[in-house]
């Protein structure tokens, strides 16, 4: 009787239900898979900063690329201005030359270009200049005129005399002028700083070239230009930096070609708005002409001549093979135009 009395017990043990920890087990497995996974993800995705311990999310390659994209932006930590030779005769301000330079710290370097005082720049409201005559009007205005010909904006410009200014070609000493000039718009405390951490680099360091230009006879008058292929490659070398040249409407330079006083400004008066540069008006080599030309030098030129003669009101086109970036046009004023 016994034994048959412990094999009822023991069919009784096996029907027995299972014990409320032996229930949930499963369930503490599952969420402890779910947890790891979650782990596994978070550690995959995330990374910690060892400086303040905090975690940020890493994103996906394609998101990383995007956002660089979007953010991909060029720093310019070089200083830009523009120094001023000028020779004072009992008064009488005349400019000796000008030098555009680079101030590059991160480089540990600086570079300039020198200008020609017979170069020609578009003088904002007074058209086009030599850059002697274009100081007499305003050295500020000059400096900008400067920047834009050479493709590189500029922060303002300093004066030095023009005996400083001929040391300054041989001795390359940036540093001296920012220490000691006459005149400008850049602050005193400021210009002292620049021109100590200037005066550190060495002169080997210090690079200083012309601009390049070339001359152009138009009418009777002669023009300085830069060559800017030449000189997009001589800025990116010094200055490690692409010019910007800034594209506007069709440069125009009207010719008073029927002698009659005035003729050339009521020429441009009919072009002034719409959206034309007119960027000097003379006389031309001869009062003897019958009828008014339009000569275009340049694709963009032969693509508006047709509508400048519309706006003008009279002309005849001409495709002149004069290479050279002064201007666009030319309208030649004959005795047709009244």
């Amino acid at each position: 009787m016994p034994e048959i009395e412990n094999r009822t017990q023991r069919r009784a043990k096996r029907r027995r239900p299972p014990s409320k920890a032996k229930q949930i087990l499963p369930f503490i497995g599952l969420i402890a898979v779910l947890a790891l996974a979650w782990v596994g993800w978070d550690v995959f995705f995330t990374e910690s900063d060892p400086k303040d311990g905090k975690t940020t999310v890493v994103k996906v390659e394609s998101e990383q690329k995007t956002e660089a994209k979007k953010e991909e932006k060029v720093v310019i930590t070089q200083r830009t201005f523009v120094i001023l030779g000028v020779t004072d005769s009992g008064g009488s301000k005349t400019l000796s030359g000008a030098v555009q330079v680079v101030f590059d710290p991160a480089q540990n370097r600086i570079g300039g270009l020198f200008v020609d005082p017979d170069m020609f720049v578009v003088m904002p409201g007074r058209g086009l200049q030599s850059i002697s005559d274009g100081f007499k009007e305003s050295p500020k205005a000059l400096a900008a005129a400067i920047s834009t010909v050479l493709g590189i904006k500029s922060e303002g410009y300093l004066i030095i005399d023009d005996a400083a200014f001929a040391r300054l070609k041989v001795s390359k000493d940036i540093g001296g002028v920012f220490e000691q000039y006459s005149d400008g718009n850049v602050p005193r405390a400021e210009s002292k700083e620049l021109g100590q951490q200037m005066t550190l680099i060495s002169k080997e360091r210090r690079d200083l070239y012309d601009v390049p230009v070339r001359q152009l006879e138009i009418g009777e008058s002669l023009y300085y230009e830069p060559v800017n292929d030449e000189l997009s490659r001589l800025v990116k070398a010094i200055w490690g930096r692409e010019p910007t040249f800034k594209e506007d409407g069709l440069k125009v330079i009207i010719l008073n070609g029927n002698g009659t006083p005035g003729i050339g400004r009521k020429a441009a008066d009919r072009l002034i708005g719409k959206g034309y540069q007119i960027i000097d008006v003379k006389n031309a080599d001869s009062f003897d002409y019958a009828t008014t030309r339009i000569m275009v030098y340049n694709k963009a030129a032969r693509r508006g001549g047709k509508q400048l003669a519309k706006d003008l009101g009279l002309g005849t086109v001409v495709d002149d093979a004069l290479a050279q970036d002064v201007t666009d046009v030319v309208i030649l004023l004959g005795k047709d135009f009244l």
